[in-house]
């Protein structure tokens, strides 16, 4: 081998006698190093097969099979080993294809089969499919739900009202298996919930500055005080440079009022160790911190200073009255009104988690009884029964290695594990289990490799900290486990490396991300066989200010500046690198990456897609859990429901059009033909039936039933994928697929849905009725069904992603978007709160006075799940950084003046070093806060673009959504051969077509003696009311009425279930938040919105029941015909929310209205029920819900 290795390369190769840890930085070879270490122990002494080398996927396994077989190859070819070693390698070969290189799964798979007898698990068990699973636990949890119900307990009651709804025990069950999902992180998840239970009785408790909740508290405070004071000096700063003495000593006591808390906290960091600091002091530490009023700077104070001194003290006034809100809103309110407040919170907590944890252990026992019963398994039983096989627990309560763990300890020379940051608790209790160690009189033999900084797992309950936890402690003496650092990074240009260090040795430290971007783990350039070239590769930054107005339904306008910059590469012919041939060359398409955070929110993926698209450039995107969006599958899907249930309208209709190819006129005339015979409640299955007007068309639907008839009698008997089959060639359906450019890949996700039925005949579960139920639980579950890919890695198109997918891969230009995206805040709106280090954190019910609130708890646990959530996004950042290898561009969108929002960020550094302060990092709101922060907008190459106010816009869009909701509602219009001249005059006087505001101004003119006539009757509408608010004066009640309802459109109502005010109060500011980012609102129209109505109404007993409700449709457009005068006229409008459950819908329209009048809506909600009535068959219960009253009339 002719590599040259770094010299942290070679330590990392040879090193043994211990446990090694190797922190390989982005780009570093670590793969490279990984292979060389194994061919050195496999070429001198070791066989490959007695080495356990475990990889994050299976396609990471399977590569480094087939690179070590290839290395090993290239050794036999070059002619230069005696017989015996190629007789040695030779025999490696043939040993590779058993060799240990697997997911952790598959050797947790191994383990349980190769030891039945010790795991009680024998050949006949299976692993279940996702669906499977899905059906199963629903089953399992209606059995422990009824027979709790059957106890008649007050505790469980209690739950009941905390976590379920107005009429659904739903959110309960959401929080019954969200627990124990979480808990199967931990080795033994029974005595983890156990331990949770005790740890809310008062009685197992001292001093509450002695538990996990508080500990965790005081980092987090530290930072904070220290972050105000530094605040505080910097303002004061700025006061003396500019003689504003009114505020100098105002702010020098602000400075000693944080410096006591910071006193006492320190105290606090230091004392873990002894007996730490009361909670009395800590408490009144924080109380301390209360700042006087500023004093009035009067406008003959102000005469007295120059624009930039005025300034400076606007710019005070700001910032001091956000803090000391701060210190208010975040702290002083959350911590209780007495030091006695958590100890109250746990005598109120006690029981009620109890109680939640006792029905999910026996969730969990019942769960695991059925799974044994049906002899299945889940993914996470092989990592438990794995741990249970290799593990016992002594008397004395120590776990350790079983005889099966021992036997695999002596067999493998050393245990390699790939990507260790990533591991979890359990699993990495499963290899330590499998590995030596010197108290064990031998060689320690772990090797692990990763990237702590690429940690981007949490979701998957990752857990980061192993990893970090051993980065501190190796190296600490000589004998010790060794730590090696990769940093030199082989395959970013020098601009690229540049730009990743600017940032994070200025965000990245041990309180903000848990480890110090220090100059070890800082990049270091190390790929020098890149040529200089005559193109810029510096960074680019292009910063997007939203227009003031922009329209909801507005085109993104980063979308189209990143498909111009695109344009601009590949019209240029920029010059890339290509290794292959080393030398430089026309970049295309394929060189180029769109990465975002999350693409599939507000649909910035398809979005994009489509700007590209417009501008000529091929783009593809692949949305995660795609699979249900294609049309091909609704139309099989919907085809398989109308066999199992003919009367459902909406499925029988797609099968109608899409399978037998009925034309849209046709469909009308037969709704039109059961309007005539006065027949209007049929469904469309008995419309079809009865039809007799047109000969042709009644002898085709004939056909059409009797097929379905037969259908219907043959799928009583055969399995469902030999239906699904049949289906999938009726009418030469999936021979059509092949039409079209998309035409295999269409056929590919039949295929697909074909596979998962032959899966589901082969399990338990029978019956085309489970599987349609079946897969309905994969829909909601967003199911691991992935679409087939349209795209191979040759295709020369644009590819955009989401970060997380771009992980592990390399592009030579990488185009960052959507940086200005707010981060994402919904874990920590939950009703129960979860982390794995400090525990749970539940909302407190007081029974008698019927209010929610959140613990003190559930602040402790939110505080520190808000920093893992932000230390996760600053790897998230750091991945998608590190994807560039010769051209990193950056774009982000704001709602500020470009020098404003950069004033605001640089406000947030050190006044001293300049340096973003830990806290404001910590507070960040998004990529680009951070980036603004750094200096990256003064550093880099810069670019403002002011997006165009919506008066200069000529725009009319419909979303497919809004499309589809409107094909939801059949609209019955009578077909052409029924207008004849006889009915012109009518239609003049007549308008075809009117709004639901239109038959609005036509009430207000009949209110007002001015009645229009049309036909024969009046029509008379309630006014719709203005939504009265205090907000900006220069908006009309239109206008502001708009805004509301387009902050309840927003809502997502699986976010809210069992919120109480504080959650709710957050979930509106987010919620507000979203809006702006997404061009819903802009700052005037957010100002019009009343937050305390919005808050206030997602704790309402009516939104708790919408958010249980089985499906939720909000703006639901319609249009419905209506008979004037003896013509036909269409009155359209839209629903403000419609909702089922079970087999009853719900009309609810909200009003703002100061006097609550339900009456003068009964006309308007007439015209909503007859759509829905007609639309789903069923009569739907209506409500009018006031906002203003927080109050809901039926009527």
């Amino acid at each position: 081998m002719n590599t040259k290795w770094t010299e942290g390369q070679l330590r990392a190769i040879c090193e043994a006698g211990g446990n090694v840890l190797v922190s390989a930085a982005a780009g570093s070879g670590k793969t490279a190093v990984l292979i060389e270490r194994i061919l050195r122990i496999i070429k001198e002494k070791t066989d490959i097969d007695r080495l356990l080398i475990v990889t994050f996927t299976s396609a990471a396994a399977a590569e480094l099979r087939e690179r070590l077989y290839l290395s090993l190859q290239k050794e036999l070819e070059s002619g230069a080993l005696t017989a015996t070693q190629a007789k040695r390698l030779c025999r490696q070969q043939t040993l590779l294809s058993k060799a240990y290189i697997t997911t952790i799964h598959a050797f947790c798979q191994n383990v349980i089969k190769s030891n039945s007898v010790e795991s009680g698990i024998d050949a006949s068990f299976r692993i279940a499919d996702t669906g499977e699973i899905a059906m199963t636990r629903a089953d399992v949890m209606d059995d422990v739900i009824e027979n709790w119900y059957q106890k008649e307990l007050p505790d469980f009651s209690r739950l009941i009202e905390i976590y379920g709804s107005y009429r659904s025990d739903q959110g309960l069950v959401d929080q019954i298996f969200s627990l124990y999902d979480f808990a199967q992180s931990s080795p033994e998840p029974k005595l983890w919930l156990k331990a949770q239970k005790d740890s809310f009785d008062p009685s197992q408790i001292g001093d509450f500055s002695e538990t996990k909740w508080c500990s965790d508290i005081i980092r987090d405070l530290y930072i904070t005080a220290e972050s105000y004071r530094e605040n505080f000096l910097r303002m004061k700063d700025a006061c003396e440079r500019h003689g504003i003495t009114e505020y100098i000593a105002m702010l020098e006591q602000d400075i000693r009022i944080t410096e006591n808390p910071l006193r006492i906290l320190q105290e606090c960091e230091t004392a873990h160790k002894d007996p730490p600091v009361k909670w009395q002091d800590l408490y009144q530490a924080i109380c301390s911190m209360q700042f006087e009023k500023a004093p009035v700077m009067t406008a003959k104070r102000k005469a007295a200073y120059n624009e930039a001194g005025l300034a400076v003290i606007a710019s005070v006034q700001e910032e001091r009255k956000k803090i000391v809100n701060k210190i208010k809103d975040v702290f002083l309110s959350k911590m209780g009104d007495s030091p006695d407040a958590p100890y109250e919170d746990l005598k109120l907590l006690k029981d009620d988690m109890a109680c939640l944890i006792d029905i999910t252990l026996d969730f969990a026992e019942a769960y695991a009884k059925r799974k044994y019963e049906m002899h299945i398994l889940d993914f996470n039983d092989l990592e438990h029964i794995a741990f249970r096989t290799l593990a016992v627990r002594g008397e004395d309560g120590v776990v350790r290695k079983s005889e099966v763990a021992e036997r695999y300890s002596a067999y493998f020379e050393e245990v390699y594990i790939d990507e260790y940051q990533d591991t979890n608790e359990l699993q990495d209790a499963i290899l330590s289990l499998v590995s030596r160690n010197a108290a064990e009189n031998t060689y320690a033999n772990l090797f692990l490799v990763g990237d702590v900084k690429q940690s981007i797992y949490g979701f998957r309950q990752a857990r980061p900290d192993l990893f970090i936890e051993k980065y501190k402690n190796y190296n600490r003496s000589p004998n010790a486990d060794k730590l090696v650092i990769l940093n030199r990074n082989f395959r970013s240009r020098r601009a690229v490396i540049a730009s990743v260090n600017r940032v994070f040795r200025k965000i990245m430290t041990e309180n903000t991300c848990g480890i110090p971007y220090s100059e070890e783990e800082s990049l270091h350039f190390g790929a020098s066989y890149y040529p200089e070239g005559k193109e810029n590769y510096e960074t680019e930054l292009y910063i997007v200010r939203r227009a003031k107005n922009k329209r909801e339904d507005a085109p993104n306008y980063e979308a189209e500046i990143t498909a111009k910059i695109v344009k601009d590469l590949i019209d240029r012919k920029y010059q890339v690198y290509d290794r292959a041939e080393g030398t430089l060359r026309d970049i295309t398409y394929r060189d180029i990456v769109i990465l975002m955070r999350a693409p599939s929110s507000d649909k910035a993926g398809e979005t994009y897609a489509r700007s590209m698209q417009k501008t000529g450039i091929p783009a593809y995107y692949a949305e995660d859990g795609g699979f249900f969006a294609n049309a091909e599958v609704n139309i099989l899907l919907s085809f398989l429901k109308v066999i199992d249930n003919p009367l459902q309208d909406i499925h029988f209709v797609a099968t109608l059009r899409n399978i037998y190819g009925f034309p849209d006129h046709e469909i009308a005339e037969i709704k039109a033909d059961s309007l005539r015979r006065q027949a209007a409640e049929e469904t469309f299955y008995e419309m079809c039936l009865h039809y007799s007007r047109n000969d042709s068309l009644r002898e085709r639907l004939q056909l059409f039933t009797d097929r379905i008839i037969s259908l219907r009698k043959i799928s009583l008997h055969i399995p469902v994928s030999e239906l699904l089959w049949t289906l999938m060639h009726e009418n030469h359906f999936y021979e059509h697929l092949r039409e079209g450019p998309l035409g295999e890949l269409h056929m590919a996700n039949i295929n697909i849905l074909y596979a998962r039925a032959i899966l589901y005949d082969n399990s338990t579960n029978k019956g085309l009725f489970r599987f349609l139920y079946y897969f309905d639980s994969l829909r909601k579950r967003k199911g691991d069904l992935s679409e087939a890919a349209a795209v191979t890695e040759g295709m020369n198109v644009v590819r955009i992603m989401s970060i997380h997918k771009s992980k592990g891969l390399e592009f030579p230009v990488v185009i960052l978007s959507e940086t200005g995206k707010s981060f994402n805040k919904r874990d920590v709106s939950a009703p129960l709160l979860k982390h794995r280090l400090i525990g749970l954190g539940p909302t407190c019910y007081q029974e008698e006075l019927k209010v929610k609130y959140p613990s003190v708890m559930k602040f402790c646990v939110a505080r520190r799940l808000e920093a893992d959530n932000k230390a996760e996004e600053m790897r998230i950042l750091y991945v998608a950084m590190t994807r560039a290898a010769e051209k990193l561009i950056i774009t982000g969108s704001i709602r500020t003046e470009f020098e404003k929002y950069q004033e605001i960020c640089k406000n947030k550094c050190s006044s001293v070093t300049g340096e973003p302060l830990e806290y404001h990092v910590l507070d960040a709101n998004s990529f680009l806060d951070w980036l603004t922060m750094c200096g990256v907008s003064e550093a880099e190459q810069t670019y403002f673009r002011e997006e165009p106010d919506a008066e200069e816009e000529n725009l009319w869009h419909v979303t497919k959504e809004d499309a589809a909701l409107q094909r939801s509602l059949p609209i019955p219009q009578p077909p052409m051969t029924f207008y004849k001249e006889e009915y012109r005059k009518e239609t003049e006087s007549t308008p075809a077509k009117i709004s639901v505001s239109d038959i609005k101004r036509i009430a207000d003119r009949y209110e007002s003696g001015e009645l229009i006539q049309m036909g024969a009757r009046a029509v008379k509408m309630a006014e719709l009311p203005d939504f009265a608010y205090e907000g900006p004066s220069d908006l009309t009640a239109a206008e502001r009425g708009t805004a509301m309802h387009t902050c309840l459109q927003l809502i997502d109502y699986g976010q809210i279930r069992s919120i109480d005010i504080a959650a709710a109060e957050n979930y509106t500011d987010e919620l507000m938040l979203r809006a702006l980012d997404a061009g819903f609102l802009n700052q005037n129209s957010a100002a019009a919105v009343h937050k305390g109505l919005l808050a206030g109404y997602l704790c309402s007993a009516l939104a708790q029941r919408i958010a249980a409700a089985d499906e939720v449709i909000k703006e639901l457009p319609f249009t419905q015909l209506m008979e004037l005068g003896g013509s036909f006229t269409a009155v359209q409008g839209i629903i403000d929310c419609l909702i089922r459950e079970e087999d009853k819908y719900t009309i609810i329209d909200f009003k703002t209205d100061d006097r609550v009048d339900a009456e003068k809506y009964r006309i308007q909600l007439d015209c909503y029920t007859e759509s829905v009535r007609k639309a789903f068959g069923t009569e739907p219960e209506r409500i009018v819900y006031f906002l203003k009253q927080n109050k809901e009339v039926r009527i």
